[in-house]
């Protein structure tokens, strides 16, 4: 049975660091430092919610208005299941449409746990 490694903080920050500064892919670095690339990912992921945590978000809902077409990936890491994202459903289909399609896939909602409303009018709700 293989035994499962441990890495400390210090390993992770330096990680993380190298992915977001070095200009290279997130591939390349995980591979030159021994780990899986969803490893690092997931690391990046988990910082990312302890910054965001940090900044202490309040909101109970956001309305995304039906002028947005595409939503950035972990735009709502963070977000728990007692916010809610109301987001107008010609905006959900674009988000959620392939890279190839020109929206982002469902990586926006990678790390929230909101509620999301769609199949509304932004209008509906201020």
């Amino acid at each position: 049975m293989t035994e499962r490694r441990v890495f400390s903080r210090g390993f992770k920050e330096q990680a993380i660091a190298l992915a977001q500064t070095s200009g290279r892919n997130k591939t390349a670095i995980a591979s030159d430092l021994g780990i899986d690339v969803n490893m690092l990912c997931r690391w990046q992921c988990q910082a990312k919610k302890v910054e965001l945590e940090g900044r202490n978000i309040n909101l109970e809902s956001i309305t995304i208005p039906e002028s947005v077409t595409s939503v950035g990936k972990g735009t709502f890491l963070g977000w728990t299941d007692e916010q809610t994202i109301y987001i107008p459903f010609a905006t959900l289909s674009a988000a959620n449409a392939p890279a190839a399609q020109g929206g982002c896939g469902t990586g926006w909602r990678a790390g929230n746990n909101a509620v999301i409303r769609s199949n509304i009018s932004a209008q509906i709700h201020p």
